[in-house]
């Protein structure tokens, strides 16, 4: 039993390796495939925190009495009605002037200037608000 226990600790470690490619350091778990190997070292999980788990233990349950009260307050989704209303005084007219505006920017192309710009987005504010 003692070696079958001895034989299993190694599994649970994970390899971690150091990589430099051109300036640049990753940490990988696999091999590195190009660049340069730094450094390759076993990664061992942290040991089972009783004071830990029963700290995580007490955020989860106080998360889900929250959840329990927000369910309360709040009606379920399906009674909720209402109207769609368009944050718009004339949803047409926006889009119009929408519309509009990236029809000037693409006959412009790269020749924008920021007055075309300036000019075309104030249009588009004035129509939208």
């Amino acid at each position: 039993m003692l070696l079958a226990l001895c034989w299993a600790c190694p599994a649970a470690a994970q390899q971690v390796y150091k990589c430099v490619d051109g300036g640049s350091t990753v940490y990988q778990s696999d091999p590195c495939t190009t660049g340069q190997a730094v450094k390759r070292w076993d990664a061992v999980p942290d040991a089972p925190n009783a004071q830990g788990q029963a700290r995580l233990d007490a955020i989860q349950r106080e998360l889900d009495s929250r959840r329990r009260s927000d369910a309360r307050v709040r009606p379920p989704q399906s009674t909720v009605s209402g109207a769609a209303i368009s944050q718009y005084r004339d949803p047409q007219a926006c889009a119009t002037a929408k519309a509009q505006r990236a029809a000037a920017f693409e006959a412009a192309g790269s020749r924008r200037t920021f007055e075309l710009t300036r000019r075309m987005d104030d249009r588009v504010f004035d129509a939208c608000k």
